[in-house]
């Protein structure tokens, strides 16, 4: 199947090529006809750009988007321009109403991509967090954000697909990475294990205390851990199930573990006999 443009577009963009003449009929372009309309896509005109991104595929995309970008330079212009399923849309470039819109969980998917590469650092941070945050180009835009607070709102949306989550558990910064071993969605297993290991306490704190932190290997680890703050925050966690780990921790030489572990809705009868003799 060709790329199709509608008949009316087809009559503004290459005017004297012979075309069917049902209005509404879709056309099956030549190759030098799309030469023509590539051509028209790359200059500057915005009402062009709205005609052009509406009708055509993918031939001339990356021309459409080079072009908003050229216009998006303007200092003088009040709005940017972003390309979306329905064409050029246009953006207020009021930073108050943009941050609005980036915390928005309404927000579409195609003007998530477009504000991730916001100059406003308040406008990435909040799209970050947006808990509607779905554009997979947007999240991986923003893991690589140069501010570290984006990148640590981003690290604890329940969103994020298995590409992010590895680029953030490699992130540099222990606090984005910390906010990743919070995240409640974080269920691979891969990714808990390289968390568990992380040479900073703070990050497998973290994850000690995350509930979906269910395997009983790593439960054990961290039960051993050497730092007393990453045991006590795994003596607190509900998923603590295994009898096994909670004897472990029960035995603990620190009063503040013990003392988390006791306060623990899931211990076992057994557990808590052990305790209560403490």
């Amino acid at each position: 199947m060709g790329n199709y443009i509608s008949h009316s577009s087809v009559s503004a963009l290459v005017g004297n090529h012979a075309i069917p003449s049902r209005a509404s009929a879709p056309v099956e372009l030549p190759p030098e006809i799309w030469r023509e309309i590539a051509v028209v896509a790359s200059a500057d005109s915005v009402l062009t750009l709205r005609q052009i991104s509406r009708d055509l595929r993918s031939a001339v995309d990356s021309l459409v988007q080079a072009n908003l970008n050229r216009i998006n330079q303007d200092a003088n212009s009040s709005v940017d321009l972003y390309q979306s399923d329905g064409g050029v849309r246009s953006v207020t470039r009021d930073p108050e109403t943009q941050r609005a819109m980036a915390r928005d969980e309404n927000i579409s998917p195609a003007l998530q991509a477009f504000f991730a590469h916001s100059n406003d650092a308040y406008v990435r941070r909040y799209l970050a967090g947006n808990p509607s945050l779905t554009s997979e180009a947007a999240q991986e835009r923003l893991a690589r954000d140069p501010n570290r607070r984006a990148r640590e709102a981003l690290a604890v949306n329940r969103n994020l697909t298995s590409i992010v989550q590895q680029i953030l558990a490699q992130d540099q910064d222990s606090g984005v990475r910390g906010a990743l071993a919070r995240n409640t969605r974080l269920t691979s297993e891969a990714r808990q294990e390289k968390l568990a290991r992380d040479l900073s306490g703070f990050v497998r704190a973290c994850l000690a205390h995350n509930p979906s932190l269910t395997s009983e290997a790593r439960q054990d680890r961290l039960a051993r851990d050497q730092n007393a703050f990453v045991r006590a925050c795994l003596a607190g966690n509900p998923s603590l199930t295994s009898e096994a780990v909670q004897q472990t921790l029960a035995q603990d030489q620190d009063e503040w573990v013990r003392g988390a572990l006791a306060g623990n809705p899931s211990l076992t009868s057994t557990v808590q006999r052990t305790l209560a003799q403490d």
